[in-house]
C-alpha cells in the first residue's frame, strides 16, 4: 500500500522537527558542558583576584609598618595582581559568550502550559528540549505509533470505500 501525500508530509515534518530538536539539544548540551568549566574558571580567577587584593592590602600594611617591602617586590606583586584581573575579565567574557550562545539555542521557545494537541511549534520545541534523551525517544516512538495507527485506519477506510 502506498502512503498518501498527507501521511508523507506528516512523516517528513515529524522527521524534520525531531532532527532539528535533536540537533538543538546536542548543541545546547555541548555549550552547557563548555559553560560549566568556564564558570568554575571564572570563580577561581575571581577568588584569586580577591585573594590578591587582600594580599596587596596586607603587603601595603607591612611596608608601612616595617618598611620591609622594596619597590621591586611591590612592582612584581602588582604586575601579578594585574595579570590575574586581566585573566578574570577574559574568563568572564568567554563565559558571557557561551551563555549568549546557549540562550540563542532557546530562541523561539514559548512557555509550555498544559500539554496537549494545541501546542505551538515553540511550545513543542521547549517541551522537547526539557525532556531527557530517554523521554525524547519514548515521545518519538509514541508519535510514530500514532502515525502507523492513522495510516492503518486510513487504509481500512480506503478498503471500505473500494468495497462499496
Amino acid at each position: 500500500m502506498t502512503e498518501s501525500v498527507y501521511d508523507q508530509q506528516v512523516r517528513r515534518q515529524l522527521r524534520e522537527a525531531t532532527e532539528a530538536a535533536a540537533r538543538l539539544r546536542r548543541e545546547r548540551d555541548s555549550l552547557e558542558e563548555e559553560i560549566g568549566p568556564l564558570r568554575r574558571a571564572l570563580e577561581d580567577a575571581l577568588q584569586r583576584a580577591a585573594g590578591a587584593e587582600r594580599r596587596a592590602q596586607e603587603w601595603e600594611q607591612a611596608r608601612d609598618q616595617e618598611c620591609l617591602n622594596t619597590a621591586v617586590v611591590f612592582h612584581e606583586y602588582h604586575r601579578r595582581w594585574q595579570s590575574t584581573i586581566v585573566e578574570a575579565r577574559r574568563q568572564a567574557a568567554r563565559a558571557g559568550r557561551a551563555e549568549a550562545a546557549l540562550a540563542k539555542l532557546h530562541e523561539g521557545e514559548e512557555p509550555v502550559g498544559a500539554l496537549g494537541l494545541r501546542m505551538t511549534a515553540g511550545q513543542w520545541i521547549a517541551a522537547w528540549n526539557a525532556q531527557t534523551p530517554a523521554e525524547r525517544l519514548q515521545h518519538a516512538q509514541r508519535i510514530l505509533n500514532v502515525c502507523r495507527e492513522l495510516a492503518a485506519l486510513r487504509t481500512d477506510e480506503e478498503l471500505a470505500e473500494a468495497a462499496s
